[in-house]
């Protein structure tokens, strides 16, 4: 889900939990965050460890080894390092945007990719 923003033409992406019994940990697990925005909950590291464990696909197991290195890893959740972070993927967003609506054609990937020598 993404709730768009229209003040500053930003968009703010939303994962849904259904808790059921195999996410239940999830959700006892889940954080407040303040940023400069208000609050918003998200999952702890356990909780994402243990939802990329319940897809299983091969892009979660590569970043449940990334999360596990280095044992316990220290995130700063302080209301100005969240807003920080969200800040740079809302940049990375509005980069990726008009990318995102380009026409497709055979020059854009659209439907005949280049040929690789």
């Amino acid at each position: 889900m993404t709730k768009i923003d229209a003040a500053v033409h930003d968009l703010l992406s939303l994962d849904l939990l259904l808790v059921t019994p195999a996410t239940e940990s999830v959700w006892q697990t889940r954080l407040r965050v303040r940023w400069e925005r208000g609050e918003v909950w998200v999952v702890s590291k356990q909780g994402l460890v243990s939802l990329k464990r319940l897809r299983g696909s091969g892009q979660d197991q590569d970043d449940i080894r990334r999360l596990g290195r280095g044992g316990a890893v220290k995130v700063d959740m302080s209301p100005e390092a969240v807003t920080a972070r969200l800040k740079r993927v809302s940049q990375l967003r509005r980069l990726a945007w008009p990318l995102a609506r380009r026409p497709r054609g055979p020059d854009t990937f659209g439907t005949h990719p280049p040929s690789v020598a």
